[in-house]
Order: structure tokens, then sequence, then C-alpha cells
């Protein structure tokens, strides 16, 4: 059974934590609650096996399943809406399906963000979305999913992480999100909210004039 928060004065100091845990606190700022200024009631679960999970997926902090009944789950940290079931608290087992969902067939989870692909060629992303990952447009991080815009007829999805990819039925692909690296393959930097289609980039030919010999 879970222990309740120890009192004030035995909170360790921010610069005794964990380099890591420093680290997300930095990075989301606001995000983490002050334990020890708060009381909570503690009960006992009943908890059960998940079972017919057909695909799972591991992202920076969280986890997701999708169920043969076409279901997804997530579970772990929430604090950017990750586990996609509204709300940010984080989830020490799955609690309930994401909402809004059906026909899914494929999951692919970033740091902070998660898709869902349906079978009619639509993505569904949510989660973190500073540098566009969730491909609506916006900068808004959602707890819930939103549809990608422009996108259809996709038949595989990836996640990177912070960036999300589109395998379409054509044989091209879109990415979106974080492109500091390059990684949304268009031949720029930047990030995009919304899908672009990777670009091969071929080398220039040089035509040298014909020597007389």
């Amino acid at each position: 059974m879970p222990q309740p928060p120890p009192p004030e004065s035995q909170r360790p100091a921010r610069e005794s934590l964990p380099a890591e845990q420093r680290h997300r606190e930095s990075e989301f700022p606001g995000s983490f609650p002050d334990f020890q200024s708060q009381s909570f009631p503690f009960s006992l679960l009943t908890l059960q096996p998940l079972s017919g999970i057909i695909q799972i997926t591991a992202g920076g902090s969280h986890t997701c399943a999708l169920t043969a009944a076409s279901e997804v789950y997530c579970w772990g940290s929430n604090r950017s809406g990750e586990a996609g079931i509204g709300g940010y608290s984080d989830l020490a087992a799955p609690v309930i399906p994401v909402p809004g969902l059906s026909g899914i067939s494929a999951i692919a989870a970033g740091k902070a963000h998660t898709c869902a692909l349906t079978g009619a060629g639509t993505v569904y992303c949510w989660g973190y979305n500073y540098f566009g990952q969730l491909g609506d447009g916006t900068t808004t991080s959602s707890p819930t999913p939103v549809q990608v815009s422009g996108l259809s007829n996709a038949t595989a999805i990836a996640a990177g992480e912070d960036h999300t990819c589109a395998l379409v039925i054509d044989g091209t692909v879109r990415c979106w999100g974080m492109n500091w690296y390059g990684q949304l393959g268009d031949g720029t930097l930047g990030y995009y909210s919304l899908p672009i289609q990777v670009m091969q980039s071929l080398p220039v030919k040089t035509y040298l004039p014909a020597v007389s010999r």
C-alpha cells in the first residue's frame, strides 16, 4: 500500500535530487505537484491483467497497448497528456481506453506524445505538442486525441522523440514536429505542425565539355 509523503521537514533539497528529475522539472516547469504541501487519500485498487493485446509501444516515460478490440490503453507519465484520457495525472496502471478512437490498427509513442493509426488511413495524436508533433496545425498540447490535419491513406506510423512520420499508400512519407536536425526529411530545419512530404536529395550532375586529344 502506498505510503503518504514525508513531512516538509524531511523533504530533500532540489539540489540533492537525481539529475534526471531536476532536468524533468526544469523541462516541464509547474507540472510537478508539491507533494509535501498536499494530502492525498489512498485506497486499495483492484487490479486485473490487461489482455487481448496485439501491439505495444513505449515512449520516454509512458507505455501504450493496442487491443484486438481496437482500444488503446496508456499508462505511466502523463504530465503532458500522453496517456490520452484527459487530465495530467500520472498513471501507475492503465485505467480506461483512450476515448474518441475507433478502428485503430497501429500505435506509436514519442518522448511525451502518442499517435494512433486507423484502418481508414487517418492518424490521431495526443500529448506534448511544443514542436507540432501532434500534426494538427498548432503547438498546443492535448490530453485527448486530435486528428492530424491534411493526412489521409496512411498505412503505417512511427514516432521519434518529438516528431512523427506516416507512410502513405502511394509509397511516400509525411512527417511533422521537431526538425532541428532535419529529421522531417524535406531539406529544411525548424519545426512543422502539419505533415510535410519527405523529399530525396539528388546529387547535382555537372557536365564537362568534351576534350580533344
